[in-house]
């Protein structure tokens, strides 16, 4: 039974230490327990990865947090409570 494995590769992410490399390919042998990685790939701050149901794409989000987010974020966070305090 093949699953992915999404880990923070980079600064900007929610982890305070990104040590990651992307996207790990692992299998799970039920019959012993065993988990065996198959191989990675690099995608940048990968997380939540899960495969179409035919089992051709692999989707991932990509986690990235920066102050320029958190301004934007915040900033449409109070207009919306001053749009909801004006009522």
């Amino acid at each position: 039974m093949l699953f992915f494995v999404g880990s923070y590769t980079e600064s900007g992410s929610p982890a305070s230490l990104p040590i990651g490399e992307g996207i790990t390919t692992c299998s799970f042998d039920p019959q012993t327990g065993s988990i065996k990685i198959i191989g990675s790939e690099f995608q940048r701050n990968p997380s939540y990865p899960i495969a179409s149901r035919d089992g051709k794409i692999l989707y991932a989000a990509e986690e990235i947090f920066s102050s320029e987010n958190q301004n934007f974020v915040e900033k449409n966070q109070k207009m919306k409570l001053n749009k909801k305090l004006r009522k």
